[in-house]
């Protein structure tokens, strides 16, 4: 239901009563989800060894059963690589043994979650 004034220097006010929904079990609002906040899944992302002059492992128990997109960047924000991982385990290792010795930023992305952003530095 909506109420529009013309004038948009004053306040319209409406009064609706007798009224009802028809048309089945539609729901109005979606039923809220239990989605983890950035910190709580910053917390469960490790990676190690760190510093590496190789492979690192990407500890992401939290991304377990979830697609997972990881992008890595230069630190000054450059695109290197990314992938993702469909059903992604507990434990992912990530070859940085083709990187120039440097830090770089390490971007797990998962539909509805917030982003998690990591350091790795490369020797």
């Amino acid at each position: 239901m909506f109420v529009e004034s013309i004038n948009n220097t004053t306040t319209t006010e409406a009064t609706f009563d007798h009224v009802s929904i028809s048309g089945g079990n539609m729901q109005l609002v979606a039923a809220p989800v239990d989605v983890p906040n950035v910190t709580e899944i910053q917390e469960e992302v490790n990676v190690f060894p760190n510093p590496t002059s190789g492979k690192v492992n990407i500890e992401m128990a939290a991304y377990v059963g979830r697609a997972v997109r990881l992008e890595i960047y230069s630190i000054q924000g450059q695109w290197i690589q990314s992938t993702t991982l469909k059903e992604p385990q507990g434990v992912e290792e990530l070859d940085c043994s083709t990187f120039q010795s440097g830090m770089y930023l390490l971007c797990l992305k998962s539909e509805g979650w917030a982003d998690v952003t990591k350091l790795i530095v490369v020797r």
